[in-house]
This record gives C-alpha cells, sequence and structure tokens, in this order.
C-alpha cells in the first residue's frame, strides 16, 4: 500500500510537466524531433506549415531546401504551388466589389502582391520543369507545361502534381 501511494505522490509532482509536454505535442510542436538537415526535409516541414496555414514559415523552408539543393525540382514546384495558390487567394478580393475590397482592407491583404506572386509561381514551374525532364520526368514535365499554360491564359483550374513529387 505504502509503494502505491508513493508511486501516486511521485507522479503528481510531474503532472504540470505532463501538462506542458502534452499541449506542445497537440500544438505540432515535438521538442524531440530534430531540426531538419536536408533540403527533403526542409520540403516537407514546409508542407506541414502549409497544413498550419503558416505561409511565411513554408516559404522559408523551401529557400533553404533550394540553397541546399538547387537541382531539387520537387522543391521548385511546391514553391510554385504555394506562389500560384496566394496569387488566387489575393485575385478573389481583387474586384471592383466595394464590399471585397473592404474586407480585403480590414484583412490588410495587399492586392498589388498577386500579380507578381503569379510571375514568380510561373517562374519556380519553369525551373522546376527544366529539372524534370533533366531527370526524365516527361510526364511531370508535362503536367507543369499544362499549369502554366492555364495560368496564363487567366484560367482559375488548379491541379496540383502530387504523383511527380
Amino acid at each position: 500500500m505504502d509503494l502505491f501511494y508513493f508511486a501516486v505522490k511521485g507522479l503528481y509532482r510531474f503532472a504540470p510537466f505532463s501538462f506542458i509536454f502534452i499541449m506542445l505535442i497537440g500544438s505540432g510542436l515535438n521538442p524531440f524531433k530534430h531540426s531538419p538537415q536536408t533540403a527533403k526535409d526542409h520540403v516537407n516541414r514546409a508542407e506541414e506549415h502549409l497544413i498550419r496555414n503558416n505561409f511565411q514559415l513554408a516559404l522559408a523552408d523551401y529557400k533553404q531546401a533550394l540553397k541546399l539543393d538547387p537541382n531539387l525540382a520537387e522543391a521548385y514546384a511546391r514553391r510554385g504551388d504555394l506562389y500560384l495558390s496566394r496569387s488566387r487567394y489575393l485575385d478573389r478580393f481583387n474586384r471592383n466589389d466595394e464590399a471585397t475590397r473592404k474586407i480585403a482592407q480590414q484583412l490588410h491583404l495587399d492586392l498589388s502582391q498577386s500579380a507578381v506572386l503569379k510571375k514568380a509561381g510561373i517562374a519556380d514551374y519553369r525551373q522546376a520543369q527544366v529539372l524534370y525532364q533533366q531527370q526524365s520526368k516527361v510526364n511531370c514535365s508535362r503536367r507543369l507545361s499544362r499549369q502554366i499554360t492555364l495560368f496564363q491564359q487567366g484560367k482559375t483550374a488548379f491541379m496540383k502534381s502530387y504523383n511527380c513529387y
């Protein structure tokens, strides 16, 4: 009986730390997870940031991945996805409708960046397309070519080529 009482009482002392640990794990911050070592690790972490709508952190991870491996076509294609999706998001508010303009002002959106993001996304798609061709991934190169054509025509159809990554 004394041993059980001691064990329960001993666990109570660590309860606040256990709560903090569970909160960290639940929030997606794993204290045991090491920082990314390879370019592919950075791309994977960027995808985790995108799931949580942390676009700036995702962009920083894509840039770090490209610093580590400038020939990683996947990083260019996914960063292009990020730029073009943000461009489409801003285009939704870039109408002549006064109500949407007020919403954009309340959200502190810079609607003039839509064209810049679109150009950057298409440039990343082109770079990924060239790298995929060099790696003999013809289907991926064709998909990116189709996406570039759709965006240049102003069409909003958007397909991510996840089977290429």
